[in-house]
């Protein structure tokens, strides 16, 4: 996984929990078990920062150490991006 999709997933993750019902809402042992996996994606992923973005705790930085370290900015998500009900499919590379 890239940081985009670190970002993008954080982001998802974020508007769900801000949005949900109790019933719904991703609790901090789901957010672990997902930043757990992340991390085995990208041995540099911080898992708390990732954590602590999604539920408000720290605004939006980078969630592996070596973007900090070599000051790559971290882009904003379109939570409007993607799929869903009424909007065209975009094409894919691999059709």
């Amino acid at each position: 996984m890239t940081t985009d999709d670190f970002v993008a997933l954080a982001e998802a993750l974020r508007i769900h929990n801000r949005t949900a019902d109790g019933r719904t809402e991703f609790t901090p042992d789901h957010l672990l078990v997902l930043a757990e996996f992340c991390a085995s994606q990208d041995h540099n992923f911080n898992q708390k920062a990732w954590i602590d973005y999604i539920t408000g705790e720290r605004g939006q930085g980078s969630f592996v150490e070596n973007d900090i370290a070599a000051g790559k900015p971290i882009p904003r998500v379109n939570r409007h991006q993607g799929g869903g009900k009424g909007r065209q499919k975009q094409s894919s590379a691999h059709s």
